[in-house]
This record gives C-alpha cells, structure tokens and sequence, in this order.
C-alpha cells in the first residue's frame, strides 16, 4: 500500500529472496488501471510505501506469477476498474487456487485497511524502514 494525497494504492509484492528482493505488481494510480510490474531489491525502503502486510506464504512462486499476470488479459479497461478492484479480483482468483487462505475480500481489505490507518503518518513523513504485518484473517502457513 503507497501513501498518496488520494486513498492509498494497494500492490501485491511476491518475494523471492533477500539478495533478489522481489515483484511488486501494482498501479500507480488508484483512479484507473495500468499495470506496472517492477523489481524491488529492498521494498521496506520505497518512497511512499505505507508498509507490507503479509497474506500468504508462497511455495511457487512461478504459479503465483502466472495467476496475477493472467488478471492482464482480463477486461481491466472496463469503467470504473481501479488497483484496489483489480487486486481484489486477484486475491479471489488466488484463493479459487488455492494459493492464499482468507475468509472474505471485504474482511481482508478491512483489516488492510485499519493497518494502512495506524502508519499512514509516518509513511508521509517518510520514515524508514516501513513496517511488515501479518493477517490475522489470512491462514498462513509454513
């Protein structure tokens, strides 16, 4: 999640390794979506990033790959498809495949939400590193 003037851009960010860092697949508007996938060697030190808030433990990380990019050649140019809906219909297609464990999109971006609340301020001020959570309404395991 990014702090911006607006309500805040949510991404999802794959990590791989420490060396690497990671993915982050995120729009860097919250008014229309564009795709934007980029390397991240250290996220926790991004401009404007709220913080990270783990939902899944990821064992393949090709499968996951696959499946958010796939969101890409859905209809995401229809009226009113911002970041924030794209990522909730990539979440969901990510449950149906069994990659991540969450009772209900509205619960979890609810959740997400609160923890976007509590260190908005400082992702503002831009102090470093940003924190990384875990969901409670996510089943991570192992």
């Amino acid at each position: 999640m990014y702090a911006t003037s607006d309500s805040p851009p949510w991404a999802l960010y794959l990590h791989e390794n420490a060396q690497f860092g990671g993915t982050k697949y995120r729009n860097p508007s919250n008014r229309s979506w564009i795709a934007n996938y980029g390397q991240a060697s250290d996220i926790r030190m991004e401009e404007q990033l709220v913080g990270l808030y783990r939902v899944a433990v990821v064992r393949s990380l090709h499968i996951v790959d696959e499946v958010i990019r796939e969101e890409d050649g859905r209809p995401c140019h229809l009226r009113g498809m911002t970041g924030n809906i794209w990522l909730g219909r990539t979440c969901e297609r990510l449950k149906e495949e069994g990659l991540m464990a969450f009772g209900s999109w509205e619960g979890l971006s609810e959740e997400v939400c609160r923890f976007s609340g509590q260190h908005w301020e400082s992702a503002l001020k831009g102090l470093r590193p940003r924190p990384v959570e875990v969901a409670s309404s996510c089943a991570l395991t192992e």
